[in-house]
């Protein structure tokens, strides 16, 4: 029986939810809610307690009834177990107390709901056979994982699981190919949320469990950190004072701070350093245009970025490891964003090969259901056939999962995906298919002396050198992320462009998102000259070769 598996990234700014299954072999889909790839995390309530907006209407309409909407609840949870005391937040009207872990549940239950309404055809999540994995900073300490995972189940979410959310990131990554859980090397995920910035150090070896070899976090370095700062430039230019202002622009400005940050980040990558939004203030009743520019960013944020490194010191402190040992470094998270945070992990690890997320906002939802697919396995849906009848059953995994070589289950998923693509690929694609079957079944029966990878990478060259414009793709991939080759930015875009020329479209959407500038492993290593040379080379050879 095919088990759905959901993944819950539960964010202090935004929530995100993803869906596979068991026996899916596809990438695990995003679940739109309410026309947005995301839910923000945050709710308005009425006068007796009840939901009266939520996610990202309540998010617009902030400004209406500030003191009756709640948002960065996930901060409150994160004091769960410690010397900090819960403050619980009260609403003016209803004089209702609520602590941040019964918001959670309450946006938790809401949200279920709506997926229930989306995906189900209104059936109940319970008369489904589902697992749920939701995600939690690594930093958190056991009381207040098991406080997520409790407000989830609560929330009517069956077989609750939990997992650190960079893993999620590394597994996800494990399923694309960018990166194998059974090579030996020493990764470093770097997770930059808005509430919290966490990174993990974990060591992969072949046919060995994956092993945590220390966990590092900062919980006032995430995106709403920046948002505060932002937020008193802000002030001076409204001319406004935090002793004298009207709730309602407080929230405003806020909302408009974050606004702009998000804003700078895509201009940057545009080639602009600007950026603005007009607000009405309810103070002054008139409009204010408000600015943002790449300077004002910096000073403003400059204590901030300036600590980037403390979450990532603090892991290698506690995974007793030298940054020259680390392999691999990834960025995710939606504060990942800014133009700043490549540039730092570049400069903390020059030697290693480093990449981001293709979209930080949605890798650590996709990685938690992937942990789900292939960790819980047989085993969970053994248990889940049982608990449906006699209860749920929640629990944290601390150890890292791994696909388990031994069993040949690791090799037979990504045949599974291997023949559901060939079907639509030609001839050329077939053949490249074949070699790349012959290569896994070698790994599978424990013969990866037998035949090398680089021969694969050759013979995809040779076609890619016929004309074939998915060959070309597969070649660009590879120089793109350096999989099984040197990592080559400017011949990976040159073999973008001709199969992008001849009509590709997976690479005729890569290079429209290379000159957007959207990838920032790409605008850090190549220039606008270079493009153009590339170009006008790959032109004449196209025109050379007759392609």
């Amino acid at each position: 029986m095919s088990t759905r598996i959901l993944g819950i990234d539960f964010g202090t700014s935004r929530t995100v939810f993803s869906m596979t299954s068991t026996k899916a072999r596809s990438e695990p889909e995003i679940v739109v809610i309410d026309k947005k790839p995301f839910v923000e995390t945050i709710m308005r309530l009425d006068d007796s307690g009840s939901i009266e907006l939520f996610g990202t209407e309540a998010w617009e309409k902030i400004d209406e009834a500030p003191e009756r909407t709640f948002y960065e609840f996930k901060m409150g949870i994160s004091k769960v177990g410690t010397s900090e005391q819960d403050q619980p937040a009260t609403t003016e009207v209803a004089e209702t107390r609520f602590t941040p872990q019964q918001l959670g549940l309450m946006f938790l239950r809401r949200a279920r709901e709506k997926i229930e309404k989306l995906v189900f055809n209104e059936s109940s999540l319970a008369d489904e056979v589902i697992i749920t994995v939701i995600g939690y900073p690594a930093e958190w300490n056991e009381k207040q994982r098991m406080t997520t995972i409790d407000m989830a189940q609560e929330a009517g979410f069956p077989n609750v699981h939990g997992c650190e959310e960079p893993l999620g990131v590394i597994y996800y990554h494990d399923y694309k190919g960018d990166l194998s859980v059974d090579h030996e090397q020493t990764i470093l995920v770097y997770d930059f949320g808005g509430g919290t910035s966490d990174v993990v150090v974990v060591k992969t070896v072949a046919n060995e469990k994956p092993q945590v070899l220390g966990i590092g976090g900062a919980l006032n370095l995430g995106g709403r950190d920046f948002d505060k700062a932002i937020y008193n430039i802000l002030l001076v230019q409204c001319g406004l004072s935090p002793q004298s202002m009207d709730p309602r622009d407080v929230v405003t400005i806020r909302r408009a701070g974050r606004t702009l940050k998000e804003k700078l980040a895509v201009a940057y990558h545009d080639g602009r350093n600007n950026v603005e939004s007009t607000v009405y203030l309810y103070g002054t009743r008139a409009q204010k245009r408000l600015h943002l520019d790449l300077p004002t960013f910096e000073k403003c944020c400059e204590p901030l970025i300036h600590r980037f490194s403390e979450p990532v010191n603090d892991a290698l402190n506690r995974a007793d490891t030298a940054r020259e040992a680390i392999n691999l470094s990834i960025l995710a998270g939606g504060s990942a964003r800014m133009h700043y945070v490549r540039k730092a992990l570049d400069e903390l690890f020059p030697n290693d090969v480093s990449f981001q997320s293709p979209d930080p906002s949605e890798v650590v939802a996709k990685g938690l259901a992937i942990y789900g697919r292939f960790f819980q396995g047989e085993k969970v849906v053994d248990s889940l056939q049982s608990s449906t009848l006699g209860g749920s059953k929640s629990s944290t995994n601390p150890e890292f999962p791994r696909h388990v070589r031994s069993d040949n289950s690791h090799i037979s998923s990504r045949l599974s995906s291997f023949w559901g693509q060939l079907a639509t690929r030609g001839k050329i694609g077939i053949c490249i298919g074949i070699l790349s079957l012959a290569f896994l079944f070698m790994l599978a029966i424990g013969g990866s002396n037998s035949i090398k990878s680089g021969n694969l990478v050759e013979e995809i060259r040779r076609y890619a050198e016929l004309g074939d414009a998915e060959a070309q793709f597969e070649i660009a991939e590879r120089y793109f992320y350096g999989k099984g080759i040197q990592q080559d930015i400017l011949e990976a875009y040159k073999w973008y462009y001709i199969s992008s020329r001849l009509g590709y479209s997976n690479s005729e959407k890569k290079i429209r998102d290379l000159r957007k500038r959207r990838w920032l492993l790409f605008s850090s290593e190549i220039s606008q000259d270079d493009a153009n040379r590339i170009e006008k080379e790959a032109d004449r050879l196209i025109q050379r070769n007759r392609w």
